[in-house]
């Protein structure tokens, strides 16, 4: 998994997000490595930048992302969109 922390922080300073912390919607059940992992990579790419995991189904975690109440998510497909949210 690679993602571009600068990029991600200007996103949500752009959006006045600057808390410091990264919303991330994980599957309830999420496997212990991906979340270690996950934590290793903000630790090391954004130690300014503190992860807030929730964790949901894949309809719970669309709601989220449609409501602003997430940042990202990992999903599991198919992922079907409302009309109004064709790419999130």
């Amino acid at each position: 998994m690679h993602v571009s922390w600068s990029v991600t922080r200007e996103a949500r300073r752009a959006a006045g997000l600057t808390d410091g912390a990264l919303r991330v919607g994980l599957l309830t059940g999420a496997h212990h490595a991906l979340v270690s992992r996950l934590n290793a990579i903000l630790a090391e790419e954004a130690p300014d930048v503190r992860a807030q995991l929730i964790a949901g189904d894949t309809s719970h975690q669309l709601g989220l992302l449609e409501r602003g109440e997430l940042d990202i998510a990992i999903l599991r497909a198919p992922v079907l969109l409302s009309a109004d949210n064709e790419q999130l």
